[in-house]
């Protein structure tokens, strides 16, 4: 399936690399080196081998993660499902660790409901008993 990227967004990339490059010396301490890899395209917006670059600037990375969680083609894609279908498009550093933590903090499986969280007067968790069972 090939996508592209929404205007809306891409505005959001270019601008959020703009208010990137203002920062002294922050592509070079955070890229590593990779920074003199990236292409400057037409479109005023740096690509890293073809895939624009998702500065930490603002809160792009979220959306673009938001809205690939959201499509009607990705109904609750996997980590692994949604990191390839936003690879042919974005990069950023750490990428495949951020789609991870963000389908484990997304899942609502996993979350513990503040009811069911018991704390002592020292904010220490109070453990319940658990029963064991014997197989049969």
């Amino acid at each position: 399936m090939s996508m592209t990227i929404q205007s809306g967004i891409k505005n959001k990339i270019l601008i959020a690399q703009n208010k990137a490059s203002y920062i002294e010396n922050a592509p070079a301490e955070m890229l590593h080196g990779l920074d003199q890899q990236m292409d400057k395209n037409e479109d005023g917006g740096f690509y890293f081998m073809d895939r624009i670059w998702i500065p930490l600037i603002g809160d792009v990375r979220t959306t673009i993660m938001d809205k690939a969680h959201a499509t009607r083609y990705s109904i609750h894609p996997g980590a692994d499902k949604m990191y390839h279908d936003l690879m042919d498009m974005y990069w950023w550093p750490g990428m495949k660790r951020d789609i991870a933590t963000y389908k484990y903090l997304a899942d609502a499986n996993l979350h513990v409901s503040l009811e069911e969280i018991k704390v002592d007067k020292s904010l220490h968790f109070i453990e319940e008993p658990i029963e064991i069972m014997d197989r049969k």
